[in-house]
């Protein structure tokens, strides 16, 4: 493995253990800005990587020069019409950096598709749901770490920090060693045992986090593993097909039996929160699903269409500059639209483009990497990923990096 693929996987399979570390140090109220050393050092490697490889002839190079343009020249227009502080100007220039970086890491592995090869990706990806597992069920068990809502015992995320971010993670983390369980003609037993293990303890881990949308997306995913095997996967025999399903139901049946107060309340305190969130929002359920994401989409629609000028729709408003005047629209939650608040038509233009072109190398790869990559450009759009670019933007490139293949 030459030294470049070895800084790649360090930096990039390195990361859930980055938040951790960030988390803990938040934690501790110690200022040491891990998350911004670790982006700093993250960027100039793909800077220099991607130069050292050059320019490929094609339209995707040509898209990610615009959206990097485009950001850059937002941030210019922000400071010259609405007159930003080098304060506000600075804390929007580290948001762009996080736009940058999830702009350049899917050009970089573009680049270098003859580079790495897809096992590669499974290695990285496998490493990356070892690391969440750990980062989660280690403080757990250690009795050290904070709770996913605070000021209640319902859900623990350990030194995770932004409950969303996290809850994705996993759920990614889920669907990637879940199908890798079920579909991978595993040579030995050991290898089978290992796979399980992985997505127990993932599994696990979205069940802590208490989570409403984490536990439910564990249970249906798997139910449709179990089925898979059972009824649709071609390998084995009846007899095996019958004692794996009477093994999965041994052991829920185990987990409930040895952990059931956990269990209990779990779930109880999802029902609770959901009752209690019911009543606040008077049964509107529009408002109790996006987590009143609706109200400040509404509030953050109002304040675009009543302070801009034509000007400020194109390049929006900043993100300091929303956070210091928008007030309860300051930040909706939904990364599509925050990017429109912020970066304006044009930079949701430039970013959906991007979008788009790999969405067509997805269609065309119809692998596991790509029906990740929908399903995290899905709560891309719809949910928020940590200011605008956290967590879940590696969720998201890392489900696309194998669809290049």
């Amino acid at each position: 493995m030459g030294a470049e693929k070895k800084i790649f996987f360090f930096l990039f399979a390195s990361f859930p253990l980055i938040d951790v570390l960030n988390g803990f140090a938040l934690s501790a109220g110690l200022a040491f800005p891990i998350g911004i050393l670790y982006r700093a050092v993250s960027l100039v490697f793909l800077i220099l990587a991607i130069f050292k490889h050059g320019f490929p002839k094609q339209i995707i190079t040509i898209l990610t020069a615009i959206a990097i343009f485009t950001g850059f020249l937002a941030l210019l227009f922000h400071v010259f019409i609405l007159e930003n502080s080098y304060q506000t100007f600075m804390y929007d220039f580290m948001i762009l950096i996080k736009f940058f970086m999830w702009i350049l890491i899917p050009y970089y592995i573009y680049q270098c598709r003859n580079f790495y090869s897809l096992q590669d990706f499974k290695t990285l990806f496998l490493i990356i749901s070892v690391l969440f597992a750990a980062g989660l069920l280690i403080p757990y068990f250690l009795g050290v770490g904070n709770q996913t809502y605070a000021g209640s015992n319902v859900g623990f995320k350990g030194f995770f920090f932004a409950n969303n971010d996290t809850t994705v993670a996993f759920i990614t983390a889920a669907t990637f060693t879940g199908v890798c369980l079920v579909k991978e003609r595993h040579t030995s037993i050991w290898g089978f045992l290992g796979w399980l293990l992985l997505y127990a303890g993932i599994l696990v881990g979205l069940f802590i986090l208490g989570t409403k949308t984490g536990i439910i997306y564990g249970i249906l995913l798997s139910i449709c593993l179990i089925f898979y095997m059972i009824f649709i996967r071609k390998l084995g025999s009846l007899p095996a097909k019958m004692t794996l399903f009477l093994v999965s139901i041994s052991l829920a049946a185990a987990v409930i039996v040895y952990d059931k107060n956990l269990i209990l309340q779990l779930f109880s305190g999802t029902l609770n929160r959901l009752g209690y969130f019911y009543q606040l929002y008077n049964g509107d359920l529009l408002r109790l699903i996006t987590s009143s994401r609706s109200d400040f989409l509404n509030a953050a629609f109002s304040k675009f269409e009543e302070g801009g000028s034509l000007t400020l729709h194109l390049f929006g408003f900043g993100f300091n500059y929303r956070e210091k005047n928008w007030l309860f629209g300051d930040l909706v939650e939904m990364d599509g639209f925050d990017i429109l608040f912020s970066l304006g038509f044009l930079g949701l233009f430039c970013s959906l483009l991007v979008l788009v072109f790999y969405a067509v190398w997805a269609v065309r790869r119809k692998n596991l990497y790509s029906l990740l990559f929908f399903f995290t450009a899905t709560l891309w759009l719809v949910c928020r990923t940590c200011n605008v670019f956290g967590t879940i933007f590696y969720a998201l490139w890392i489900s696309l990096w194998g669809t290049i293949f």
